[in-house]
C-alpha cells in the first residue's frame, strides 16, 4: 500500500504515463493493422511498395520503443533509432537475393 502513495515509486510513475503508454500502444497496434490491410491492396510501383513497408516497420520500431522509454523523456532519441534501425529490416530480403532490384526483394 506504502508504493501506491509514495511519489517515488515505480507503480506512481506507471501511474502518470498510462495514458501515454495506451497512446502508444494504440498507435503500434494501429501501424500494424493499418499497414497489412494496405499492404494488400497498394498496386503501383515497386519503390513504393518498398517505401511503404519500410515506413511500416520503422513506425512499429518507433512506437514501441517510444512506450519503453516514455517514462525517461531523456532518452526518447533511443526511439528515432529504433525508427532507423526497424527501417532497414529487410536489408537480409536483398542479401538473400543477392541482388539490389526491387522486384526481386519484393518476392521475398
Amino acid at each position: 500500500v506504502y508504493k501506491l502513495i509514495h511519489k517515488n515509486s515505480n507503480v506512481m510513475i506507471f501511474h502518470k504515463n498510462w495514458i501515454l503508454n495506451c497512446i502508444l500502444s494504440a498507435a503500434t497496434l494501429s501501424t500494424c493493422l493499418i499497414s497489412d490491410k494496405l499492404s494488400g491492396k497498394i498496386n503501383s510501383s515497386n519503390l513504393f511498395r518498398a517505401l511503404a513497408d519500410n515506413l511500416a516497420h520503422g513506425l512499429i520500431g518507433f512506437f514501441s520503443c517510444a512506450i519503453v522509454v516514455a517514462e525517461h523523456k531523456e532518452n526518447i532519441y533511443l526511439a528515432f533509432v529504433c525508427f532507423i534501425l526497424s527501417s532497414l529490416i529487410d536489408v537480409d530480403h536483398f542479401i538473400a537475393a543477392q541482388s539490389y532490384k526491387l522486384s526481386v526483394r519484393i518476392t521475398f
